[in-house]
C-alpha cells in the first residue's frame, strides 16, 4: 500500500477527517486534504502528524514482527528497481 492509501485507511478506521487532522495539527483547514489530493507521496512528517492525531504511532518494526492490524507502506516499485539496491 502506498502512503496515500495508508493515511486514507487510517483516517477511515479512526473516523477522523482530513479537515480535523489539519485543524488539530494547527495547519490550514485544507492542509491534509490538499496533500492527499495533490501528492503522489506524503512526507514522513505529514504521516507522523496524521497518525498521532488519529491515535496511531509511526514505527519501524521488523517485518517478522508486524501485527496483522498494521498498515504497511511499501516502497515505490521504481525505487526498488534502482541499481545498487
Amino acid at each position: 500500500m502506498d502512503s496515500l492509501s495508508a493515511v486514507r485507511a487510517m483516517l477511515e478506521a479512526a473516523g477522523v477527517t482530513p479537515y480535523r487532522v489539519s485543524i488539530d495539527a494547527g495547519k490550514s483547514a485544507g492542509w491534509l486534504g490538499a496533500a492527499l489530493a495533490q501528492s503522489s507521496r506524503l512526507s514522513v512528517d505529514t504521516v507522523t502528524i496524521a497518525a498521532e492525531i488519529c491515535g496511531y504511532e509511526l514505527a519501524l518494526v521488523p517485518a517478522a514482527d508486524l501485527p496483522s492490524s498494521a498498515l504497511v507502506i511499501d516502497p515505490p516499485a521504481a525505487e526498488l528497481e534502482e541499481p545498487g539496491r
